[in-house]
């Protein structure tokens, strides 16, 4: 070995000796899995499944060697306190991934009391040596490593607890028990993110059991490869216990690579004759390894395969369906914790008070605090969203690797050119986000002229900021709420190009101002519905009089068990029921209160009604009716559509779904409804806006309309795809279609918290008895009228 490589000056012997016990302190307590080590097989440089080791490809080598003067330091003083409080030694700047560590170290750094320091050792261990000593007699508090070489960067640790400084390794751990924390991605969610697709895939598949596992770890004892490996226990051991499960092989594998994994997974499947369910692989080196060899067997997509890290490698055989399952970074949230965590040492506070959950990962006989970034899981589903829409591979690049189009969809080719901006107001990690950027890539490949960039925005940041962003983005996707502020601010043209007949009224009615059509409507609902469970009642009741009544039945509260549940104090749920009766909270300008009527004070005695026959869980919130019903203790709960999927998942079969009651001899409770829009912002360029149009008609097409409705349950806004026979042979979602035709669309958000503010005390007292529903709909009037007279 180069001694010039190792950090302090100390004789070859010596550091053999003590490279040896680091090692040894770096034990897995996994049982041992049986090491592999291929004739041939040369040293990975990537053995890391997140963290990757420097490249040696020519082109980064030829950088590095252009690069004759050390690299430079980069300092910022921000204020008068010149303490060095911490000091980010990157292993390199060589990539976009390094550039945004340093980009992201200097903005977060800004402001700070003292001084920072960042900088870079061009991934040679001895450069980083110095820096290490440099950053010591300077006086760092705090050092942040990512290590050129994990086992040298030890003797680092050790020279820092000297000086009294404590030492964060970042991104890549650091081969010492000693180490202070380590900040880095959830290594065991790897594990159980990887071991629970599998069960998943294979359930779906209908694969008998018990299903056999290959295991392929990294090093035998890595610390990296046992915590992932912890990962896969956790969901697999249950399953083993129940003989569902068979772990065939653990196989260690020495140096990360695919001609380990090929040469593992060969002799496993020979063992095995070939009866073998999955493959879980530490990283996408021995994922792809795994790939070659059933592929010699022509088991290719047979085999559930998984792994992490998400190596370019390995998109192709995802996109072909080969590989099922990889897993990438956020590497954004890792930069920042590691930032935040480093003041927080350097100004001698703990990582608790800080803010960071306890977590912890074992280092020999030691726990280590980390900080553990989840993972996000890369499949055909979501490369798209994951690859392309961030920015790391274009379109271009990546070619047509997206789920196909459901049957009947076709994206339509436009001759407008150009790139199209949409802001999306969904989770950037969420399925619909993931499903629009797969459009976003059918429609990019049908139009080579066409750039579809989807921005992904919480809907605070949409309310506060598009108004100065607007000239910069080309369309959005949002909710009714933030379409009708736009509108009323001149920002979004008029939706004048579609065929109105074609969309269902109420979702009509939410994207409509003073008679102009701004949105159009991609889904709808977002209303309160009637869920039951049918356990304790097999078919709703037919009107309000027989809801009554079965309070009388259904209610035991000895045992706490209830007839209805839902949020008894809040006007939203209340509001329905004024429609029920006829009613109206405003006039029909959408701004004069009609709250003194006799409607009103029929649907307050009802409300009192619903208490006093013990009809409803008295004095809930939503989240008691929430626990509740799904707690199996009330037969019915009156809750919005967005409960659906956690209801579904709990009830299964004994779920229903239906429309609120009819008031009794009066009419249909009518709930607000919402739903999901396009809007065009009045900025939309000629061409953009024709690329604009194409894209619109492609989403709220029928073939995609069902297939949104199918795997999201989000009720579609098109007539036709509502009225079809997937919908309306559906239980769920014709209950919850019933219950949408019948809702209205809510007024500006100003006036509709004037309305919220004047009815929910008034509510609250007559549930009490203090007040008689006559005198709380007077109250009502009074304080909704004042505060709307104070409104713009």
């Amino acid at each position: 070995m180069n001694e010039s490589r190792f950090p302090f000056s100390v004789p070859r012997f010596t550091f053999h000796v003590l490279l040896v016990l680091l090692l040894a302190a770096c034990a897995s307590p996994t049982p041992a899995p049986t090491t592999v080590t291929p004739v041939g097989a040369t040293a990975a440089t990537t053995p890391e499944p997140l963290a990757t080791r420097p490249s040696t490809s020519s082109s980064q080598a030829t950088a590095q060697a252009q690069r004759t003067a050390p690299a430079p330091t980069r300092a910022a003083t921000t204020a008068s306190d010149k303490t060095l409080k911490a000091v980010l030694l990157l292993a390199a700047i060589d990539s976009p991934r390094q550039e945004l560590f340093e980009q992201l170290w200097t903005e977060n750094t800004r402001g700070i009391t003292g001084t920072v320091r960042l900088e870079t050792a061009d991934n040679d261990a001895a450069t980083q040596r110095v820096q290490v000593q440099a950053a010591l007699a300077d006086g760092a508090r705090v050092l942040v490593i990512q290590p050129v070489d994990p086992d040298a960067a030890g003797l680092f640790v050790d020279a820092a607890h000297k000086a009294g400084v404590k030492v964060i390794a970042f991104d890549r751990l650091i081969n010492t028990r000693d180490l202070d924390a380590y900040v880095s991605h959830d290594l065991q969610q790897i594990g159980r993110l990887q071991a629970q697709a599998a069960v998943n895939w294979l359930t779906a598949q209908k694969t008998k059991t018990p299903w056999n596992f290959i295991l392929l770890e990294g090093a035998a004892g890595d610390p990296l490869a046992s915590e992932i490996t912890r990962g896969y226990f956790q969901v697999l051991d249950p399953l083993k216990a129940k003989n569902q499960v068979k772990l065939i092989a653990d196989r260690a594998n020495s140096d990360w690579s695919a001609a380990q994994g090929q040469t593992a997974t060969t002799e496993e499947l020979t063992k095995a004759k070939n009866n073998v369910q999955a493959v879980l692989a530490n990283n996408s080196a021995l994922a792809r390894g795994a790939l070659a060899a059933l592929d010699a067997q022509k088991l290719t997509g047979k085999v559930f395969v998984a792994g992490a890290g998400a190596d370019p490698e390995n998109y192709s055989a995802l996109c072909s369906g080969a590989q099922h399952l990889d897993l990438t970074r956020d590497d954004d949230a890792l930069a920042r914790s590691a930032v935040k965590l480093a003041l927080a040492l350097a100004n001698d506070q703990t990582p608790a008070a800080a803010g960071f959950p306890n977590n912890t990962i074992r280092l020999d006989d030691r726990d280590v605090f980390q900080v553990a970034i989840p993972v996000q899981p890369l499949t055909l589903d979501s490369m798209q969203a994951t690859l392309v829409q961030r920015g790391i591979v274009s379109a271009r690049q990546l070619g047509s690797c997206f789920p196909p189009l459901p049957t009947g969809a076709t994206a339509p080719q436009t001759d407008a050119r150009g790139a199209l901006t949409v802001w999306v107001q969904e989770d950037a990690s969420g399925p619909v986000y993931a499903y629009l950027a797969n459009l976003a890539a059918a429609f990019m490949a049908a139009n080579p002229g066409v750039e579809i960039q989807l921005v992904p925005q919480e809907a605070k940041t949409v309310r506060e900021t598009f108004a100065d962003a607007s000239d910069s983005v080309d369309l959005l996707w949002t909710t009714n709420e933030e379409l009708q502020q736009f509108a009323a601010r001149d920002l979004l043209r008029a939706a004048d190009f579609i065929t109105v007949t074609q969309f269902v009224e109420p979702a009509l009615a939410g994207g409509t101002r003073d008679g102009t059509l701004y949105g159009v409507p991609v889904s709808t609902g977002n209303n309160l519905v009637l869920y039951y469970n049918k356990k304790l009642l097999k078919e709703p009741p037919k009107d309000t009089d027989a809801l009554i009544r079965l309070g009388a039945t259904l209610t035991k509260e000895a045992s706490g068990q209830y007839t209805l549940a839902y949020d008894t104090t809040n006007p939203f749920w209340l509001l329905p029921w004024l429609g029920g009766y006829k009613g109206a909270a405003l006039a029909s300008d959408g701004r004069t209160p009609t709250l003194n009527t006799r409607a009103m004070t029929e649907t307050l005695t009802l409300l009192k009604t619903f208490k006093d026959k013990k009809v409803a869980l008295p004095d809930a919130d939503l989240g008691i009716a929430d626990a509740i019903f799904t707690d199996g203790r009330a037969a019915m709960i009156i809750n919005g559509d967005e409960a659906l999927n956690t209801y579904q998942t709990r009830f299964g079969s004994d779920l229903g779904v239906t429309r609120l009651p009819p008031v009794s001899k009066q009419d249909n409770p009518r709930p607000y409804t919402g739903g999901i829009y396009f809007a065009v912002p009045v900025g939309t360029g000629d061409s953009r806006l024709e690329v604009a149009k194409a894209f619109i008609q492609f989403v709220t097409s029928k073939a995609i309309q069902m297939d949104m409705a199918k795997k999201f349950r989000r009720l579609p806004a098109l007539q036709a795809a509502l009225q079809d026979t997937t919908i309306t042979n559906d239980p769920i979602l014709k209950g919850m279609s019933d219950q949408m035709l019948l809702g209205i669309a809510p007024p500006d958000s100003a006036i509709l918290t004037c309305l919220w503010e004047a009815v929910r005390p008034n509510q609250i007292a007559v549930l009490n008895g203090t007040a008689q529903p006559d005198a709380a709909a007077q109250a009502m009037q009074a304080s909704a009228e004042a505060c709307i007279r104070k409104l713009p």
